[in-house]
């Protein structure tokens, strides 16, 4: 078995049961598959896929891969699962290890014009909760981004996404559900 199908299966067999605190979760139509989009992940960004998210990003879903490339640097590609598209690709700034874990902070560092401190009073301005995490990204285009992990007052978790640069939100995702360790 290929290791794309491998994933597809344990992803799958993963996802059966799932269910959130009220028991349930409202899967939106899509008119691609989970498999689809990973296959299309799998072909801009080689690696191993290690987490699974589906999102809704502005009212449109999409599947949000965390894949470890040989390197062992970590990204997020994410697929639109209404066109069938990559539509991101971001690469996680502090989960490498090593000298490209430094060089990517410095630039990371050097390109942002905000705090996280800043960023963090934008991004709960906007969508205010308890930040549960953050991640400091560098976009495809090598664009500085914090990632707000925010959990609303009716237990839904949201990202928030900060460009480092400018300080304006940049990107709003409601997670729908998660399956591994991104």
């Amino acid at each position: 078995m290929t290791k794309p199908a491998i994933a597809i299966a344990l992803l799958s067999a993963a996802m059966a049961p799932v269910a959130i605190a009220d028991g349930t979760i409202k899967i939106p139509k899509t008119q691609y598959t989970m498999e689809h989009c990973m296959n299309a992940a799998l072909a801009v960004r080689q690696g191993e896929v290690q987490a699974l998210e589906m999102e809704l990003n502005n009212g449109v879903p999409v599947y949000e891969f965390t894949l470890k490339a040989a390197d062992d640097s970590k990204w997020e590609i994410t697929c639109n699962a209404m066109t069938g598209k990559v539509i991101a690709q971001e690469q996680k700034v502090q989960e490498q290890e090593g000298s490209t874990t430094e060089q990517k902070e410095a630039v990371f560092t050097q390109a942002a014009r905000i705090t996280e401190d800043e960023a963090r009073v934008i991004a709960l301005q906007a969508h205010p909760g308890e930040v549960d995490e953050v991640e400091r990204k560098m976009s495809a285009a090598n664009v500085p981004v914090y990632e707000f992990e925010i959990e609303m007052a009716d237990g839904t978790e949201r990202e928030v996404e900060v460009d480092a640069v400018t300080g304006l939100i940049i990107g709003v995702e409601d997670e729908i559900y998660a399956i591994g360790d991104d």
